[in-house]
């Protein structure tokens, strides 16, 4: 479901670390792990480098990754789109594209970044933790 303030939380982790997790987030108070700047980039190789970033984060035990979106303030010459619907795709996009399977089977939670770090031109993209199996014999 979607929590009023905008973070994702997912039903089937409900551990009290990430609890805490989700908390420092919302606050921007947890280290980066990985950044990735998708300014300038088509929908579709921006979509392309998210799922590649979240996926290789997630298999080297990455948790936190910020992506840039940008605010999407430059007006499109295009002639497909008014400038309102040109405007922001990316910001716009991005959070259903986590929502989303692939991503959302690796997306614990996401929120607008606070200032400091690009405000509602970047999200914080809490990974789930890896399972660990361990042979009990």
């Amino acid at each position: 479901f979607q929590a009023e303030d905008g973070i994702r939380d997912c039903l089937l982790s409900r551990g009290l670390g990430d609890v805490y997790k989700r908390q420092k987030l919302k606050k921007g108070k947890l280290e980066i792990d990985y950044k990735l700047d998708l300014h300038g980039l088509t929908r579709i190789e921006a979509k392309q480098a998210l799922e590649e970033a979240i996926m290789g984060a997630w298999e080297n035990r990455l948790r936190l990754i910020l992506v840039i979106t940008g605010k999407g303030l430059r007006q499109s010459k295009s002639n497909d789109l008014t400038d309102n619907e040109a405007t922001g795709i990316l910001r716009r996009i991005v959070p259903r594209w986590l929502k989303e399977a692939p991503l959302s089977n690796f997306v614990l939670a996401f929120s607008s970044a606070q200032q400091t770090h690009g405000g509602s031109g970047a999200l914080y993209v809490l990974l789930r933790r890896q399972i660990v199996n361990r042979d009990r014999g």
